[in-house]
């Protein structure tokens, strides 16, 4: 037993310190307000080059008659927790935005922002891959991802944020 102990401890004393590096997602904030920008960073801490896929999809909101329409740069699925579980919310890039391949070299990172009207504890996934590791087809079934998740985050309703003072009324 005691030398199992010892040899454990030796293994974690060699690990290399890089081997921990990952892709994820950082947030600033933790609650958010509906329809408020939401920002998110993708950042690459491996030594190497990774590769994910992401589309443009559109985010609108009533204004009047009208309709404001934003296209908004996205590689994140949005996930909302219902009962204890995580279910994906259906955005632009789930209903046939094309998709394209975009690389994130190592040590690098990419801010991206979106919108949201739905409530509730939030979540976002991005799915990469290594260069050496397939190519950059976004259609690709077979490639080999891995994925990045942020934090949950809350997104309020707005009787919760006007009961407590945060919302500001929009001109």
């Amino acid at each position: 037993m005691k030398r199992l102990l010892t040899g454990a401890l030796l293994l974690v004393g060699l690990w290399p310190s890089g081997l921990g590096a990952q892709v994820h997602i950082e947030m600033a904030a933790t609650q958010f307000e509906p329809r408020e920008k939401i920002t998110a960073q993708v950042v690459n801490s491996t030594k190497r080059t990774i590769t994910y896929c992401t589309g443009y999809e559109p985010w609108g909101h009533r204004n009047g008659n009208d309709v404001d329409l934003e296209w908004i740069e996205s590689p994140f699925g949005i996930y909302r927790e219902t009962n204890g579980k995580w279910g994906i919310l259906l955005t632009g890039l789930d209903v046939g935005t094309s998709q394209h391949a975009a690389v994130l070299e190592r040590g690098e990172s990419r801010e991206f922002w979106f919108k949201l009207d739905q409530t509730g504890k939030m979540r976002l996934d991005m799915e990469y891959w290594f260069d050496d590791e397939g190519d950059a087809d976004c259609s690709d079934p077979y490639r080999k991802v891995k994925k990045a998740r942020s934090h949950a985050f809350t997104v309020r309703s707005v009787a919760s944020a006007r009961s407590q003072g945060r919302l500001v009324r929009q001109r």
